[in-house]
């Protein structure tokens, strides 16, 4: 894992990055929250309700700008919901 704050990897059980005093903890809760939004925006798609989708992926980027790939998105896409 590496300190979103210094970009110095870290260990996962650390609390404090020791380069520059981040509290880590506050990391974990962040991307947590991400990817829970994230998820509950695949869950929206998969329903059609493209509009929540769109929000809470919105959403899951304010917690965590790299946790969404555009590959990975369109990877969710199939021929079926393209029609």
């Amino acid at each position: 894992m590496n300190c979103m704050n210094c970009k110095s990897v870290v260990d996962v059980g650390m609390e404090i990055c020791p380069n520059c005093g981040f509290n880590l903890r506050v990391q974990r809760k962040c991307f947590s929250l991400s990817n829970m939004y994230y998820n509950l925006g695949l869950d929206k798609a998969e329903i059609r309700d493209l509009s929540g989708a769109i929000d809470m992926l919105r959403r899951s980027l304010k917690f965590n700008k790299y946790t969404v790939s555009y590959t990975h998105l369109r990877a969710h896409e199939t021929k079926a919901n393209l029609v």
